[in-house]
């Protein structure tokens, strides 16, 4: 992501995208049923954990936002984590799973 953009996960079930330069606020993204607690980047690609245990890949780039979602938890996902390659998410369910994602499964279209 660009380094001056800070992604948000509110209450509201959606993730703000803000400029923090501008102190502005960019967009929305919609998906979650349920409060975003977890937030992790990847270059152009943003990872939400919601409280609807659901992981949402979003391409901040795009008005159709939503890449791909990965369900495998069965409550809130509370931590999330791209590794240094970009290749594998990890994420962290308070069922206490811990569930490790291949970037390849993301691509538009495809859940």
């Amino acid at each position: 992501g660009n380094k001056n953009y800070i992604a948000v996960g509110t209450n509201h079930n959606e993730v703000q995208l803000w400029d923090a330069v501008a102190e502005k606020r960019l967009r929305s993204l919609d998906g979650h049923s349920a409060r975003v607690g977890a937030l992790s980047w990847n270059q152009h690609w943003l990872s939400s954990g919601g409280r609807d245990s659901q992981i949402i890949q979003h391409d901040v780039r795009s008005r159709n936002h939503i890449v791909s979602t990965y369900v495998g938890h069965t409550q809130e996902v509370c931590g999330l984590k791209w590794n240094d390659e970009g290749s594998t998410l990890a994420s962290g369910g308070n069922e206490n799973l811990l569930c490790l994602w291949d970037a390849a499964m993301s691509h538009r279209g495809n859940s």
